[in-house]
């Protein structure tokens, strides 16, 4: 164990309170002599917490109006502020919590931010640089910049999860039709219908909205006959004979279903921008319209051809028969589908009131990250980033300091979890710092501090340490669909205006890392 993580006694001389209030002045209070108990607890999860004890049996401390306005308090360096005050027989008990996230609670005003101007991380530290007059907050964060996936298709739902939330599915064992480029129509194959799945799957993460989804199986047909080709014209290959150019300069694999589908409703191949987008943006077009806007064929006319088979597909996974009756060469006149902007805000709708802190919380929570402070600044990260750190300590029951090591580990699960108990200072073991665990066997591995618990006069700190939890996708964005009058149908079909029904998803090395 790091010689760091040994323990030392804490002067109670050195805690201060500092008057906030205008009626004392900027008047400061010595307690020496008077803190009695206290306790430290530090966490990734929330507020970090101190607790001090102070002997008032002349109660000149309850009769100072020193309690009477919020304190704040200096203690290893770092600023608290009073929350709450207790008294019990001769002691007066406060709670502080850190003083950033005091002055953070403060601000309430609504904001909103559409998310293609910033990242999540840039909205979460410009929140932070609003606090004024404390000097600037250290925002730490390794991804700040980074633009997170959105609705990943590799993180589309299990056949378990899906039954567990009760999803849209395809029905496998019912007779379906595909279409091919030369307008030959046969029975689906089991292969044909699952890769129908893996793209209405995709489509579903995505919110893509039925239109979009229809140009996606329209084109899944026409360019392989729903199926995962390992050939094609030159380099083409896959589902959607994505080219091998193209598909390296995006970034995936073209023999990769979910990933070509999820570009192609997400991107689009040839700059004329994605399916969703195109869909939105032209609700007078037929589906293969847009399924050739997407894709970018020398043949425009050919995926029209298959949208009664495409709508069927959709029928069928969503429950909706309505879907398979519309099969217009064009949407309804007048409606309209639109791709809601996904915005990051603070504050909700009507007019309900969120705080700075609680908003960075439920910015984080939304996509399995952490934002915590930490010796006088913000951390705002996915703890898979602060797993990869160096570890500050290696933890044995072996090793000189260390008590305990208990824990209950679940096939190496982000719901395993250990404590240690061990002899360290105060600041031996920051919260979101990564140990390394050894000699105990499954537990042997790399962990992260989730919570520090110290007396302030106890040498004796306990750790909780949690498995890193695995980031989710920025949320798709909503999409909204508005029905107007049956449209004109394109000849020897029969045009009944398109489908209403939305089925959007419910989807440092570090330490010392200077904070930005």
């Amino acid at each position: 164990m790091s010689a760091l993580a040994l323990a030392t006694d804490v002067d109670a001389g050195s805690i201060l309170l500092n008057l906030v209030g205008k009626s004392f002045g900027g008047a400061s209070l010595e307690v020496r002599g008077r803190v009695t108990d206290g306790q430290l607890d530090r966490t990734i999860e929330g507020s970090s917490t101190l607790t001090i004890t102070l002997e008032d049996d002349q109660r000149l401390l309850l009769r100072s109006g020193l309690f009477d306005q919020q304190i704040d308090l200096q203690f290893d360096g770092t600023w608290w502020r009073s929350m709450q005050v207790a008294k019990q027989a001769d002691t007066l008990t406060i709670t502080f919590e850190d003083r950033i996230i005091s002055l953070l609670r403060l601000i309430t005003h609504p904001r909103k931010v559409s998310r293609s101007q910033m990242t999540r991380a840039e909205f979460a530290m410009s929140i932070v640089r609003e606090v004024k007059g404390y000097g600037e907050i250290p925002f730490v964060c390794p991804e700040l910049h980074t633009v997170q996936p959105i609705a990943k298709a590799s993180q589309k739902p299990t056949k378990k999860q899906k039954q567990a939330s009760k999803s849209p599915g395809l029905p496998l064992g019912q007779t379906f039709y595909v279409r091919d480029a030369n307008g030959n129509r046969s029975v689906a194959s089991m292969e044909q219908k699952q890769n129908a799945q893996t793209a209405l799957d995709v489509a579903q993460s995505v919110g893509a909205g039925d239109r979009a989804t229809l140009a996606l199986l329209e084109a899944c047909m026409i360019e392989s006959n729903l199926k995962n080709l390992d050939y094609g014209d030159r380099d083409s290959l896959g589902i959607l004979q994505v080219r091998t150019s193209t598909a390296q300069g995006m970034g995936i694999d073209n023999r990769d279903v979910a990933a070509c589908c999820n570009a192609f409703l997400t991107k689009g191949f040839w700059g004329k921008g994605s399916a969703i987008t195109l869909a939105a943006k032209n609700p007078s077009q037929g589906t293969g319209w847009v399924a050739q806007n997407t894709q970018g064929s020398a043949y425009p006319d050919r995926y029209q051809k298959a949208e009664p088979e495409a709508r069927a597909f959709l029928a069928a996974y969503t429950g909706n028969v309505d879907v398979a009756k519309a099969v217009g060469g064009a949407a309804a006149a007048g409606a309209q589908t639109t791709t809601e902007p996904y915005q990051f805000q603070r504050g909700g709708t009507a007019g309900a009131l969120e705080d700075s802190w609680t908003c960075l919380q439920r910015l984080a929570s939304e996509v399995q990250w952490v934002c915590f402070v930490d010796q006088g600044a913000v951390w705002f990260t996915a703890e898979t980033t602060l797993i990869g750190q160096a570890p500050v300590a290696t933890l044995s029951e072996l090793a000189l300091g260390v008590d305990a090591i208990d824990f209950t580990v679940d096939n190496n699960q982000a719901d395993s979890q250990a404590t240690v108990t061990l002899r360290a200072w105060q600041l031996a073991f920051p919260p979101g710092s990564c140990v390394m665990v050894e000699d105990c066997g499954p537990a042997d591995d790399r962990w992260l501090v989730r919570d520090v618990q110290r007396g302030l006069f106890d040498a004796a700190a306990t750790l909780s340490l949690k498995r890193a939890t695995k980031p989710l996708p920025e949320p798709a964005a909503t999409t909204t669909t508005i029905a107007g009058t049956a449209a004109k149908a394109a000849p020897g079909l029969t045009g009944l205006g398109i489908n209403t029904q939305l089925h959007p998803t419910a989807g440092f090395t570090p330490r010392h890392w200077e904070g930005t």
